[in-house]
């Protein structure tokens, strides 16, 4: 259960004052999401220092900074392209702001002669002189206003200023409780220097000085607790797997030995430990849910298909689900070789089946006569249904959603699943660190197998390039000349 005083954080953006129809899609697209709390965890890339300095001396060109000075003098432009100038002096000289196509009116009135003026923006150099064109901030320090100390700068999206998404992030700030218990290792805590969870939102979004170290020790502190959130739902999902009955698939060593005995080599010391950990995670009464990683040619078609046979051999049907369907043809191909010598029916099914074919194929996925069905998205379609599913093959995982690989498990009670990838994407690779994915890695590459070897070449040495393949081809090889872009007049 969430802590009542968190319920504000997860209300809508549409909350907060001043958000409309017209400012929460803009907002929802800048934050990636819907709530306060996604707001609040938009942080910013950088901070600008806007105390006010001493004098124009200590300006640098190129630079943001903010300065007080006496309006000295005020000069129209004499054409349309030229600035509106004005003249601030203090003990050390002079400084101009620069103001194009401004209102006449509002330049007087906001600069009179004699007055004290706080301005804050990037310095330049023109024509030997210090220059502020348009600056950020111009304040009247008789009526006891300043810039901020520090002002976060925030990734924005078209339609939002940073003064906006500031002004709405610290209203969101106030609904932080003040009170919430620390649940991070207060030893880790202490040891790190790290703030307490709202103290750190307050530096990143709120801070009330210039600390670059403090600012660094606020992201750490948040860091650590996505971190901890990640890994703690991670472990509740596991846990939930694990309530869960799945079907215990337990063959006898002999139906995986018959495919080893028929290979005309023998499988790497990898393959058969990541065999002996799928053989393991299939033996228990919860569903298995693991990634095997291993680069193009280490032999991840062989591990499953030692994982189909053993479910093949104990009764249940397995599903192979590549994401096109020249892939899932290929692994067909594969699965078929070597399994139909040893009895087992392999069949594949993709969305481009029509006919009394197709019909056949979804008979005996039906029916139990097909164990290994091997396919694209047509075998999560509703037309398709199994008899006795126990475990789920998914290749190149991470061109697949959630949502599809759910919809596969949803063809039965908590099947079995095997993802296999050459290239994890970050989803993946965090819910292996995290505990929801457990992994086996393919370390070793078949006996047999050619070195690969890469060399980078300049462009500027291309002739020797194409002598290369030259001599290739005058050897029988074969070479593929890969271009990142054809463009039309090519």
């Amino acid at each position: 259960m969430r802590d009542e005083r968190l319920f504000p954080l997860f209300a809508g953006l549409e909350t907060l004052t001043g958000v409309g129809p017209k400012l929460t899609p803009l907002l929802q697209k800048l934050v990636g999401g819907t709530t306060v709390w996604d707001l609040l965890l938009h942080l910013p890339d950088r901070w600008l220092d806007r105390r006010v300095r001493e004098s124009f001396a200590d300006t640098v060109a190129g630079e943001i900074a903010t300065v007080r000075g006496e309006v000295h003098a005020y000069h129209q432009p004499f054409n349309d392209r030229s600035p509106h100038r004005v003249q601030l002096v203090d003990s050390s000289g002079f400084l101009t702001l620069a103001f194009f196509r401004a209102d006449p009116r509002w330049m007087k009135s906001q600069f009179p002669v004699g007055a004290m003026r706080i301005v804050s923006g990037k310095v330049e150099e023109y024509r030997g002189e210090r220059q502020i064109t348009h600056p950020d901030f111009v304040i009247d320090p008789a009526k006891g206003e300043a810039p901020p100390v520090v002002e976060p700068i925030y990734p924005l999206t078209a339609g939002l200023t940073n003064r906006r998404v500031h002004t709405l992030i610290l209203q969101a700030l106030q609904h932080v409780p003040a009170d919430l218990p620390e649940w991070a290792d207060r030893h880790l805590v202490a040891q790190k220097g790290w703030p307490a969870f709202r103290e750190a939102l307050v530096w990143l979004h709120d801070p009330p000085a210039y600390d670059e170290d403090r600012f660094t020790l606020a992201r750490e502190r948040l860091a650590y607790d996505e971190a901890l959130a990640r890994e703690s739902a991670f472990a509740l999902a596991q846990a939930a797997r694990r309530q869960r009955p799945a079907p215990i698939i337990k063959a006898p060593p002999s139906a995986v030995n018959r495919l080893i005995d028929t290979l005309p080599y023998r499988p790497t010391g990898a393959q058969m430990r990541a065999a002996a950990d799928i053989s393991s995670d299939m033996a228990r009464g919860y569903p298995m849910r693991r990634l095997l990683q291993g680069d193009v040619g280490s032999g991840k078609t062989l591990v499953a298909a030692f994982a189909a046979v053993e479910a093949a051999a104990a009764g249940f049907q397995s599903a192979f689900m590549a994401p096109t369907e020249v892939l899932a043809r290929q692994q067909y191909d594969t699965l078929d070789a070597l399994l139909s010598p040893l009895g087992y029916t392999v069949a594949a099914l993709s969305g481009r089946d029509r006919g009394a074919a197709r019909e056949a194929t979804l008979m005996g996925i039906a029916d139990g006569s097909i164990q290994i069905a091997a396919g694209t998205h047509a075998l999560f379609q509703e037309a398709v249904s199994f008899r006795n599913l126990g475990l789920i093959i998914v290749d190149e995982q991470h061109r697949f959603g959630v949502s599809d690989r759910m919809k596969l498990a949803g063809k039965a009670e908590s099947p079995h699943m095997l993802v296999m990838s050459a290239t994890p994407i970050p989803r993946t690779l965090a819910q292996a660190v995290h505990g929801d994915l457990d992994v086996s890695i393919l370390d070793e590459k078949p006996p047999g197998r050619k070195p690969v070897e890469t060399r980078a070449v300049p462009d500027t040495r291309l002739e020797d390039v194409i002598e290369a393949i030259g001599r290739a081809l005058k050897r029988g090889e074969r070479a593929f000349w890969v271009c990142p872009r054809v463009d039309v007049d090519d």
